[in-house]
């Protein structure tokens, strides 16, 4: 019995130097491993710091309604505004009204300051809150066009509202006109 012991104690003996010489062997690989990291890094020679703003690219909003005069025959483009008739337009801007079947075209013009070409929608959305929402929406539709502006140039563009011929009367709708970058 005596010699099994033995044998124990010395296999116990055997494991806690095993034990140590792996903490004895691991604390110098940590080290080395830990300085493989740091000089893996590199050395920094030079750096400097860059501080820069964003600009808004999209500046000189002007509009055109086609047919504010009469009715949109469906068929012009914003090409065909002169010069001179773009305005800048801003706050509630009154169409007087528009009867079923009548439309008109509205149009935007913009520049690109910017020196890319970027994305853009020219969009309506109903913002009336007269409990006659869905009756607007029907009548003007929420409607947008999308396409891009080329950098460091004007670009023009829109789209046509027409009232369908179904359309209930309906007063004081409001159209929230947006130019959305992006």
């Amino acid at each position: 019995m005596k010699l099994n012991t033995n044998k124990r104690e010395e296999m116990k003996m055997e494991e806690k130097q095993k034990k140590k010489y792996n903490k004895k062997l691991l604390i110098p690989l940590f080290v080395i491993f830990t300085m493989g990291l740091v000089l893996a890094t590199g050395f920094i020679v030079n750096s400097i710091t860059i501080q820069s703003d964003v600009y808004e690219a999209f500046d000189g909003m002007e509009y055109y309604i086609i047919g504010d005069g009469g009715t949109w025959d469906g068929v012009s483009d914003c090409s065909i505004v002169n010069e001179t008739d773009w305005v800048t337009l801003s706050g509630v801007v009154d169409m007087q009204g528009l009867f079923a079947g009548e439309g008109r075209m509205l149009c935007a013009r913009f520049n690109n300051l910017g020196e890319a070409d970027l994305t853009y929608t020219i969009s309506n959305t109903i913002v009336t809150g007269n409990g006659n929402t869905a009756e607007c929406i029907y009548a003007f539709g929420e409607n947008s066009v999308t396409g891009t502006a080329t950098a460091l140039g004007s670009t023009v563009d829109g789209y046509g509202i027409v009232v369908p011929m179904d359309a209930t009367p309906v007063n004081d709708c409001q159209l929230e006109i947006s130019l959305i970058r992006g």
